[in-house]
């Protein structure tokens, strides 16, 4: 169930690779960027060498995963967004999964990139789930946006390493 490097209008999508580890450990090291992402603190060169390495695992396990997101017009990296399959309290999850430099905010990248890995979802037959999710924190007014405007609604309540989570959920065509 490959996911391969695509475009968008305004963004390319790449598997991540081990030499984005210094644009990675940038983005999670931003205090503001990671507020809302794990236990909201920033991360250290070493976690985010940790979170790359699950990175390249859930394309060697599941053939999907995280991407790189480069602005198509500058070249840059300015984001890691795609898919994250994980067992979350017993159950099989995808979750889209989005993360956007603080300098890049406002300008729908999030959005663009979100709806992307959704539709490839939705379009891909072998799925392993018959919906995909994201987790959000309730506080973070503007990644709920994201998840609206591509077509997810409010599902439950979650508790995610201990702390709350809302989860937004689109159901495949046929299998929700």
């Amino acid at each position: 169930m490959l996911i391969e490097a695509f475009e968008t209008a305004r963004l390319r999508h790449r598997p991540l690779v081990p030499e984005d580890l210094d644009e990675l450990a940038a983005l999670y090291a931003d205090a503001e960027t990671m507020r809302y992402i794990g236990q909201g603190l920033p991360q250290s060169r070493a976690q985010t060498q940790a979170v790359l390495e699950f990175i390249l695992e859930q394309y060697r396990e599941h053939g999907l995963g995280l991407f790189a997101t480069i602005e198509k017009a500058s070249g840059r990296f300015v984001g890691r967004c795609g898919i994250i399959v994980w067992r979350i309290q017993g159950v099989l999850e995808t979750e889209v999964a989005y993360l956007i430099a603080r300098d890049c905010w406002g300008r729908g990248y999030a959005t663009e990139a979100a709806g992307a890995f959704a539709a490839q979802a939705l379009a891909h037959p072998a799925w392993p789930t018959p919906y995909v999710v994201s987790f959000i924190r309730p506080e973070n007014a503007a990644s709920l946006r994201v998840a609206e405007k591509i077509g997810m609604t409010f599902w439950k309540e979650r508790t995610l390493m201990g702390l709350p989570a809302l989860a937004y959920r689109k159901d495949l065509p046929g299998r929700g």
